[in-house]
């Protein structure tokens, strides 16, 4: 397969642009570092291999996502991780460094929501995508990105104010 130096370049480009935003959303929605960077990884790949597949290049940001969402959701559907006894590490030590308090506790507290809640606020909040966006992405109708994101939202607040009642 020969790919014009177009191609290379425009790779090159996503993988800068995108690279560390990947790396956190799959973190977030796999809980392990090492999975998001096997998913991160596979992404790419995928993008590689299909970049002649895709009109727009300017606008290759929603599919780049799309692939990695459906990339973490095969990863936890996997027969190794549901099968697995143990919870899976949240390997966060190494990238709290520097990170306020309030920051850790808010994504501690994403990580806990449910997968479809997690991925719209994910995608919406932290992505910056629009609501027909994510919908394009989950290959879901808007109303479930807006009843996922109220619910998301609901159960966050919840959770934070229960956690500062107890301190």
């Amino acid at each position: 397969m020969q790919r014009s130096e177009e191609d290379k370049r425009i790779f090159t480009d996503l993988v800068d642009a995108y690279q560390m935003a990947l790396l956190r959303l799959c973190h977030t929605l796999l809980r392990d570092r090492y999975l998001a960077e096997d998913a991160v990884q596979d992404t790419f790949l995928r993008v590689w291999r299909h970049m002649d597949q895709i009109r727009e290049k300017e606008n290759m940001k929603p599919w780049v996502f799309q692939i990695a969402v459906n990339r973490c959701r095969d990863m936890r559907r996997s027969a190794w991780l549901r099968h697995r006894r143990e919870p899976l590490p949240e390997n966060q030590t190494e990238a709290q460094a520097g990170i306020p308090e309030e920051a850790i506790a808010l994504n501690m507290t994403i990580q806990q929501l449910p997968v479809k809640q997690r991925e719209v606020i994910l995608l919406y909040y932290y992505q910056q995508f629009t609501v027909e966006e994510v919908a394009g992405i989950l290959h879901i109708s808007h109303s479930s990105v807006s009843g996922r994101l109220k619910r998301g939202l609901e159960a966050l607040a919840q959770a934070l104010e229960g956690g500062n009642e107890n301190e």
